[in-house]
């Protein structure tokens, strides 16, 4: 296998911290994408695009493990320690804490993985838009996409909380803990949403 080749295309609005590990062909475009120290980026098989207002968090782990250009879409959030190899994200999609999607799964948008989920099927498949995978044995359901604008508007919070010059960015705790607790207010809200979906739907078919 030959060696692999760095190439790093980032944009001046993009905020990468120090402390990333970065590996092969990757773009980070459009701006307003923060990548979280200790993220990891892998374009092992082939180069790696990432589209406009992505939060990458810590431990969090991107790898591309095919010859073809991964590309992922506008306004993802990748959790800390989750670990994702889609050919394909759409936008709008979160990625939870420790959650884990193979290289077989090609993600559409508004979708959910469910934290701790495991989505590794054998054979190649697609996640249609606003699928939510929730708990340990990797339930599946349909959002409705209700408070998907309260959403965009918490994530676009978290990005303002951040430092834009990345030259000057260190590692500092607080500054970690203050990403963490707007992740956190972002993920408490939606799950807010889908949980208020599920009542209904249970609700609905009592009555």
């Amino acid at each position: 296998m030959a060696p692999i080749r760095d190439k790093y295309t980032i944009h001046s609005k993009a905020v990468v911290c120090q402390d990333v590990e970065l590996k092969g062909d990757i773009t980070i475009g459009s701006g307003r994408s923060i990548v979280h120290p200790k993220a990891t980026i892998f374009a092992i098989a082939g180069p790696i695009v990432i589209g406009s207002g992505c939060i990458i968090e810590e431990g969090a782990i991107i790898v591309n493990r095919r010859k073809e250009v991964m590309r992922i879409g506008d306004d993802n959030l990748f959790e800390i320690g989750c670990r994702v190899e889609s050919p394909t994200v759409g936008d709008f999609n979160t990625i939870s804490t420790r959650a884990r999607v193979h290289h077989t799964v090609r993600i559409g948008s508004y979708c959910v993985i469910g934290a701790g989920c495991l989505v590794v099927p054998t054979e190649d498949e697609f996640l249609d838009d606003y699928t939510v995978i929730y708990g340990p044995a990797a339930e599946r359901r349909t959002w409705s996409g209700r408070g998907k604008v309260q959403e965009a508007d918490l994530r676009e919070k978290a990005r303002r909380v951040s430092p834009r010059d990345a030259s000057k960015i260190q590692p500092a705790t607080a500054w970690r803990r203050v990403l963490a607790s707007v992740s956190s207010i972002v993920s408490n809200v939606i799950n807010g949403f889908r949980t208020a979906d599920t009542i209904y739907m249970v609700s609905t078919k009592l009555a």
